[in-house]
């Protein structure tokens, strides 16, 4: 947890545990917990750089090396394999050639050392000069000294800190794109339904062609090399250059709409094959119905991308959510004559309880913070704000199923609080049941607004 030189700077709203004064802040963590994380840093660095590499945060030169070792590798499987003991010979070559490195210029400046205190002593020898005597140079060579102490290749806890935050972020848009993606794979949906066969309509025989053409090999590298330049800015400008061709969205927006069309009107198959009509005269009716159905979905996808001629936009801004579940416990007690009350004796449990028997408030007297909002004269201003995922309490009826609670929630104990059951009887005297509320906490990073205006196909900042 030593303090490192050379580091990227911290962020906002991280603590500096390489600090002094953040002894007592350490101090609270679960012993356990500050170990894992300073066992485990080592490992989640080499995530952390390794996803860096993917995403394309670091120099680009190794994201393409990336691209490069994971097209080898996928291609040249079997020699990838069999070279995989000569990276044995190259760690201990490297490291070999690194100590040799330290070492010789280790010695290169005690010789250094040396000669300028040979030349030191000559010196007082002959004269007494004011510039040789300055005290600069003893502060130089402790500064060299100290220098020779610092461990380079200890993993701080800021830095572990970091790359755990930096692998959370990754992980949160992958989870995103995973959400947007399985929107479209609802199987109760009829819209999912006829979108997804739509695009299968012209994606599989694509797939399958590649597929058979490239063979399995190369077809996964060229996709795996897909998704690693995906993140890259060149290949977000390329998509960004597509996607404004019109030309290229007309055929699209046309091929989609067909397929939509052909899709839809499988159902209208069954009339062809009814002898009512002709069998020219029934393909003719149903073609028809095809087209009129497939220049329905173009009108309907072209009037999504109306022009905005301006917009009011936050940018640059960034939003994070958690969602907390919060829990009370309810609990109440048996009295002879009163049935059950929320009376408890001194020396027990109050009435309403945290899951580790410390007194709260009851659940209608709970109340989520207030939004706050700091630095909002900065340039970039944080705003925090809670919010109830659910409209109300409810009762966890988890252990319902294996009989551990009622059909209201209760778990009834014998007088200690022990020996919970799923039904009142004798020896009961006390009950207790769980209810649970979901928040959602949102930080936002916003910056002041910007207008932009759409003039000439560009976006323009005012």
């Amino acid at each position: 947890m030593s303090p490192t030189s050379d580091k990227v700077p911290h962020e906002e709203g991280i603590p500096n545990f390489s600090s002094p004064y953040s002894v007592d802040t350490i101090d609270q963590i679960p012993t356990p917990l500050l170990s894992a994380l300073v066992s485990l840093g080592p490992l989640v660095q080499i995530t952390a750089t390794l996803v860096k590499v993917i995403t394309w945060q670091t120099s680009h030169s190794l994201s393409v090396l990336a691209i490069l070792a994971w097209i080898v590798t996928c291609i040249w499987t079997r020699t990838v394999l069999q070279c995989l003991p000569v990276l044995l010979l190259v760690k201990l070559a490297s490291d070999w050639f690194r100590i040799r490195t330290r070492q010789a210029r280790r010695l290169t400046l005690d010789r250094k050392k040396k000669s300028r205190l040979l030349r030191r002593v000559k010196s007082k020898k002959t004269q007494s000069s004011e510039e040789e005597d300055s005290p600069e140079q003893p502060q130089e060579e402790d500064e060299e000294v100290l220098k020779r102490k610092v461990l380079d290749d200890e993993i701080s806890l800021d830095d572990t800190l970091q790359n755990i935050i930096t692998i959370q972020a990754w992980v949160v848009e992958i989870q995103h794109s995973l959400k947007n993606v399985l929107i479209y794979l609802d199987g109760t949906q009829s819209e999912c339904i006829v979108t997804v066969l739509s695009v299968l309509l012209y994606a599989w025989p694509v797939w399958a062609f590649f597929l058979w053409w490239l063979g399995v090999s190369v077809f996964v590298g060229f996709v795996g090399a897909l998704l690693i330049a995906y993140p890259s800015p060149m290949f977000q400008v390329a998509i960004q250059s597509l996607k404004d061709n019109r030309m290229l969205y007309h055929a699209a927006v046309s091929l989609y709409a067909y397929s939509v069309a052909l899709v839809v009107s499988c159902r209208l198959l069954r009339p062809v094959f009814k002898p009512n009509k002709g069998i020219i005269a029934r393909l003719s009716d149903w073609v028809k119905q095809l087209i009129g159905r497939a220049n329905n979905e173009k009108q309907k996808a072209f009037g999504q991308m109306a022009p905005v001629d301006a917009e009011i936009v936050e940018k640059p801004s960034s939003k994070s959510e958690m969602v907390f579940q919060f829990e009370v416990f309810e609990n109440q007690r048996w009295w002879l004559g009163m049935g059950w009350t929320t009376n408890m004796m001194p020396s027990e449990r109050t009435a309403w309880t945290d899951n580790q028997l410390m007194p709260i408030l009851s659940k209608e007297k709970f109340d989520l913070p207030e939004p706050t909002e700091a630095n909002p004269t900065m340039r970039v201003i944080t705003s925090k704000s809670w919010s109830w995922a659910d409209s109300e309490w409810w009762v966890d009826m988890t252990k319902e199923l294996d009989g551990k609670i009622d059909r209201n929630g209760w778990a009834y104990g014998n007088n200690a609080w022990h020996l919970f059951t799923s039904s009142p009887g004798l020896g009961t005297y006390t009950r207790r049941r769980r209810w649970c509320r979901r928040a959602r906490l949102i930080e936002r990073h916003t910056s002041p607004l910007q207008r932009k205006t759409y003039a000439s196909g560009e976006w323009i900042k005012e």
